[in-house]
């Protein structure tokens, strides 16, 4: 995929966008550093130069906890990213005709390309970049922010308010990741509890594809594979910078080898455990911050003549 600037506007090539090869690279030499260790993120191979941030930062000395950091830096990044089964996914579909202007199709507020006409003034330089400002993002419904049931609101708009649910979501990090160089598509279909209703962004690297959840960039880790199984995608758009493609989508129903689903099951185990704990001990928490806005709320009631 040839590199595209999506900030200066439609077809606008530039040197920016190169491939994550090329792009770790020169990270590498930007910063003088020496990589400790590889691994895999999202597909390809990345290099463990940037130092430990937050929580998992800490000094490093034996080989064991060389290692230990090098895991810790590769769960920070790996974020939101979890790669399909082929058999339960149909990943590349087939090229559809508008589906944006069919009364059962993709149901975008505009033209498909008002999403990718404006340019963004957040830049991000990898995939933690990425996650880092969706963590910054508030999930908020169309009907408590727009007073309306569904809104596609514009990448460029979304950088400003911050807030969307989880097509908003969905277009800002499709248009990041085409910065990025990777083939993406913005996808729309079924996805577990959110039933016909759902965003999400996928993209192919190696043969291989893998799906990016957006909504899911606060929980700071990777989805586990066997959660893909909730994805059933219906339309989906891809963007080489001067033209869009539409696909529809079939619904698979082949399962993958029980040796696959058994290799997935310790990682789905970990993942949500983790996830339901966290949740568990941030309720209360959540529970009194909303109990003090609803008593400053009805103060403020009681003040106003």
């Amino acid at each position: 995929m040839k590199g595209i600037d999506h900030r200066d506007g439609i077809g606008t090539r530039s040197s920016r966008c190169q491939s994550p090869a090329e792009r770790d690279g020169e990270r590498i030499a930007q910063h003088g550093a020496t990589p400790q260790s590889s691994g895999m993120l999202g597909g390809r191979v990345v290099e463990r130069s940037e130092p430990l941030q937050g929580r998992h930062k800490r000094r490093v000395h034996s080989p064991f906890d060389r290692m230990l950091a090098c895991r810790c830096c590769y769960a920070y990044q790996r974020n939101m990213i979890a790669e399909v089964f082929p058999e339960a996914y149909d990943a590349q579909g087939r090229k559809a005709l508008r589906p944006d202007l069919r009364r059962k199709g993709l149901r975008s507020t505009a033209p498909m390309r008002r999403y990718v006409s404006q340019p963004l003034t957040v830049e991000c330089k990898s995939l933690s970049d990425l996650r880092n400002f969706l963590c910054t993002c508030k999930y908020v419904s169309d009907q408590e922010q727009f007073g309306t049931k569904d809104y596609w609101q514009p990448p460029d708009e979304f950088e400003r308010t911050r807030m969307g649910d989880c097509d908003c979501f969905a277009l800002w990090t499709w248009r990041e990741l085409l910065a990025l160089g990777f083939e993406a598509r913005f996808v729309t279909g079924r996805a577990g509890r959110y039933g016909q209703g759902h965003a999400w962004v996928q993209y192919a690297e190696n043969g291989r594809t893998f799906i990016v959840e957006p909504t899911a960039a606060r929980l700071g880790m990777s989805i586990p594979r066997l959660s893909t199984f909730r994805y059933r995608p219906r339309f989906s758009v891809a963007w080489d910078g001067e033209n869009l493609t539409f696909y529809s989508h079939e619904a698979r129903t082949s399962v993958p080898p029980l040796s696959t689903l058994i290799a997935a099951v310790p990682e789905w185990t970990v993942y949500w455990s983790w996830a339901w704990s966290r949740t568990i001990a941030l309720l209360p928490r959540a529970l009194y911050r909303r109990i003090r806005r609803s008593e400053a709320t009805v103060s403020a009631a009681r003040r106003e003549p």
